[in-house]
């Protein structure tokens, strides 16, 4: 935290961030990493078959080039300029195989890339799946490099399968000035055991690798695959397990860096389609970054806004392993390189494939950013997830999880033993109506098998106490029970012999419910709540919202197994006469930017009017309206989701400011927008309630304190993920500035899109409004980039730079 101003400390902590070396500890060597990892993931020396960094012809290390190579089908020419095929884009897979880019000149592909995938046993019998990624990322190291087994670039990961704990090694990257110590530190025919003696040589110590944050791009999981993977080469051995499998990073308590980064979090929104296959991970922020599965991937896989081919080209051939004229999209890139999901052959037309996952990504975008939040704030409060969830759910603490989004409660311990299979029983129910319930769909690629011993059951009892019977393990086709308005129940289950289970809650939009039988210690359950196999009875009601509530009880895709088992439960509940049967109303408006995340929400109970509410809570008659710091630059992303409104009815538009957004009309949707030189944007959604009512939403962004820097960062230059620099300006705020909230941009420009991000080791004051701000060269290609600073992240002082200083990052 910033110190009083001109005090001892300040003065002892300024002589510290110049001269570093006059008081430090020793740091971790990789030897002291790996030690630490192996105890907690498995010693690949004690393997019970063979050790991997055994298995070449020398005996001592991992040979890369004799897995499988990444084909990105580019060819090298003599003036090191990759020659792609017309089906790859030009700017290939962003986070994967793209070189420097040059003044004008695309990013180039990497060939030549090789990833090798291996295997241990522990003696505990659990397993590690380890890969090492080997490739040249300039085109002078390909040239030189090529066919001679030497990289540029190597790295590492290994991920125990059974307690989901990985660890993460990296070699710094080559001086390609000085071949002989290349050819004996990147050698890609013998990546050595980081634990051995010797293995410094070859591997950087944990600090700086932890300091690059791998855990942005790998906040799914452990593994990353892309359409280089999948259609260039058909390379499908390193998959995450889907949904259920544990993900965490090893020796992350202790002085490596990694306790830096966050304990991933995962999503479990009410339109669960995709959670059918995938893990879905929150948006977190940490050392001043932002997780990329939410800031990027999530729309380079859906042809978003964030796709990797903007504006690219016509193509003309078709990728490999694809059918002859595949559709394109509105870009001109090849559908199948923009839309990789989902993989069931999706609309191959912009606005079909809109109408049919809009809504739904949307959604799923607004909970990875609410639960985002929620785990924010859980590990700034030094609490783990769910014990704050729990108490969030007690109305022990203001900020809670609500309508259509929740954690998913992944766990790190087994499921418990299988218990022996229930046969299935029904006794006689209420009268059924016609309609089956909308439930999402099970992926195409996997076989569905219903029951197959797990058994799902709900007591139903009525408003006034009375039984109305058993409901047990529904078929596909069966239309939902009726209930009448009050009615509670029991749910049990009960996986049989099946692993990977869970039991998700679908509920009207916005609706939450009492649980007050609860076995995870929540009070109460909205749509897309989960609990775990050996949680459970739980009781749950009374139900008061007409509409459907459906329970999913899914084992086996949260597996590697093909063939998963299901089957569910759905209630209709039937309003008395005289109330009005429409569900509840619901709309929700979120800003968001690289610090900050805030919603506006209006819930309209048409059965219950005495649980509608807003979002910040207003008096009747005022809009509910957030109010986010950005600076000048900064992406702000506007999100909004109806349900349950008149069709066609919502518009978002621009009403105060400057900045003259067109009016969108959507039910569903969101845009970027900036603040510019502007003080202010109002933006405010009208939609249309199934009543006819107007209800109306509003979403502020406003500028902050503007600081200036000086001309060139101190040192003026560095080295990637080694150099400590500082930024010093003036015109800092009053108040205290925590460097974890510091957020550093570079780029190729001042005020141009961010090259790299990192997050501020420390925050010193001079004298007046003068700070000092250091920062890790983050991971960087050498050469001259203009330096940001902002803190935008509500509890402290807030500022944004108005200009950059220079550094320029070098190759040694």
């Amino acid at each position: 935290m910033k110190s009083p101003r001109v005090s001892l400390l300040a003065v002892i902590s300024a002589v510290l961030a110049v001269f570093p070396g006059l008081l430090c500890q020793a740091q971790p060597t990789i030897q002291q990493y790996a030690t630490a990892c192996y105890a907690a993931i498995g010693d690949p020396s004690k393997a019970t078959d063979a050790n991997p960094f055994a298995s070449n012809a020398g005996g001592t290390g991992i040979d890369c080039t004799t897995g499988k190579q990444i084909n990105t089908g580019g060819t090298l020419t003599a003036q090191g300029t990759c020659l792609s095929p017309s089906w790859a884009p030009t700017h290939c897979d962003v986070k994967g195989n793209c070189g420097a880019q040059a003044t004008g000149v695309p990013f180039q592909c990497f060939p030549g890339s090789y990833v090798n995938k291996f295997t241990y046993t522990n003696p505990d019998t659990s397993t590690v799946t380890g890969a090492v990624l080997c490739k040249n990322e300039t085109p002078a190291d390909n040239m030189r490099f090529t066919g001679t087994g030497v990289f540029d670039y190597v790295s590492m990961i290994l991920y125990n399968n059974k307690n989901g704990l990985s660890c993460w090694f990296a070699a710094p990257k080559a001086d390609t000035g000085l071949p002989p110590d290349i050819t004996s530190i990147r050698d890609g025919k013998n990546v050595p055991d980081p634990i051995k003696p010797g293995a410094d040589k070859y591997w950087e110590p944990p600090l700086p690798v932890a300091a690059t944050n791998c855990w942005r791009c790998h906040d799914n999981g452990a593994w990353m695959n892309s359409p280089w993977f999948y259609i260039s080469n058909s390379f499908q051995v390193l998959k995450n397990k889907p949904v259920a499998a544990p993900y965490g990073f090893a020796a992350n308590t202790g002085n490596f860096g990694f306790q830096n980064w966050p304990v991933p979090v995962f999503v479990s929104p009410a339109s669960n389609t995709c959670l059918r296959c995938h893990a879905i991970g929150a948006r977190q922020t940490a050392n001043g970054a932002v997780s990329n599965n939410f800031r990027e991937w999530l729309g380079y896989v859906t042809g978003g806004s964030t796709s990797p081919v903007p504006n690219q080209a016509p193509v003309t051939q078709d990728p490999p392993g694809q059918t002859a004229g595949v559709a394109f999209n509105q870009d001109g890139a090849s559908w199948v390189v923009t839309h990789w999901m989902p993989e069931d052959n999706p609309p191959q037309v912009p606005a079909a494939y809109a109408n049919q996952y809009k809504a739904l990504l949307l959604n799923l975008q607004s909970c990875m950013q609410e639960v985002g939040q929620f785990a924010d704030s859980a590990r700034r409060a030094k609490r783990n997830v769910l014990d704050v969830l729990k108490l969030a759910n007690t109305n022990q603490l203001a900020f809670s999880i609500t309508g259509d989004c929740h954690v998913y409660k992944k766990t790190f311990a087994a499921d418990p033993p299988p218990a022996p299979a229930q046969p299935r029983t029904r006794t006689a129910g209420p009268q059924r109506n016609a309609g089956r319930p909308s439930r999402p769909a099970a992926h195409p690629n996997l076989v569905l098998q219903t029951d197959s011993g797990l058994t799902l059951s709900a007591q139903l009892v009525g408003p006034d106490g009375g039984s109305l019977g058993t409901v047990t393990n529904m078929q596909p086709g069966e239309p939902p029970v009726n209930i009448p308005s009050g009615s509670s129940l029991t749910l049990s289950w009960d996986p049989g012999p099946n692993a990977g289970c869970s039991v998700f809650a679908y509920f009207p939009p916005g609706v939450i419910v009492p649980t007050p039988m609860s076995s995870d210690g929540a009070s109460s359950a909205g749509s897309g709540y989960n609990w775990l196999p050996g949680e459970g009875p739980e009781g749950i009601g009374p139900l008061t919202e007409p509409g459907l509530y459906t329970f999913n009880f899914d084992c086996g895709f949260q597996t590697d197994a093909e063939v998963t088992t299901e089957t569910f439960i759905s209630l209709n509940l039937v309003p008395p006469p005289n109330v009005s049967p429409n569900p509840p109303f619901l709309i929700t408006l979120a800003t968001s930017t690289q610090s900050n995340y805030a919603e506006a929400v209006d819930y309209i109970s048409y059965a219950n009017p005495q649980t509608s509410y807003t979002f910040p809570a207003v008096p009747a008659g005022q809009i509910p309206q957030t109010n986010v710091p950005v600076g000048p630059s900064d992406n702000v992303l506007l999100t909004w989701v109806a349900q349950d409104n008149v069709p066609g009815s919502c518009t978002l538009s621009e009403i105060g400011g400057t900045g003259g957004l067109s009016p969108i009309h959507s039910d569903a949707g969101q845009t970027n927008v900036t603040l510019g030189s502007a003080a202010f944007r109002l933006f405010q959604l009208t939609c249309m309630d199934l009543n006819g009512g107007l209800d109306e939403l509003q979403a502020k962004i406003s500028a902050v304190p503007s600081i200036k820097l000086n001309v060139t960062t101190t040192p003026s230059s560095g080295v990637t993920d080694t150099t400590y620099v500082n930024i010093t300006g003036s015109g800092f705020p009053r108040g205290t500035v925590n460097p974890a909230n510091v957020i550093v941009n570079l780029a190729a420009s001042c005020g141009g899109p961010p090259l790299g991000t990192t997050g501020a080791t420390s925050v010193v004051p001079i004298i007046g409004t003068s700070d000092r701000v250091q920062f890790l060269i983050p991971g960087l290609d050498p050469g001259l980039y203009y330096v940001s600073i902002s803190d935008l992240v509500d509890g402290d002082a807030n500022f944004s730079s108005g200009n950059c200083s220079m550094l320029t990052v070098a190759d040694q």
